[in-house]
């Protein structure tokens, strides 16, 4: 969900109230960042190990 809905569903006066408060909170972001980074840069995953990454609207990669 990007950000700036959470924060305007929340009442935030900013984006970046809303990260401070709550992006502690994602377990696996970090993972995924790697994920989308490495399938950007090399391409898709070959072989039998396959990374599924999902890349969201609000991503700069789109």
């Amino acid at each position: 969900m990007p950000v700036k809905i959470v924060s305007e569903r929340s009442g935030h006066s900013s984006v970046s109230l809303t990260q401070d408060t709550y992006m502690h909170v994602i377990p696996g972001m970090d993972e995924h960042a790697a994920q989308v980074a490495a399938t950007a840069i090399l391409g898709p995953a070959t072989g039998s190990v396959t990374t599924a990454v999902t890349i969201g609207a609000d991503s700069p990669l789109v």
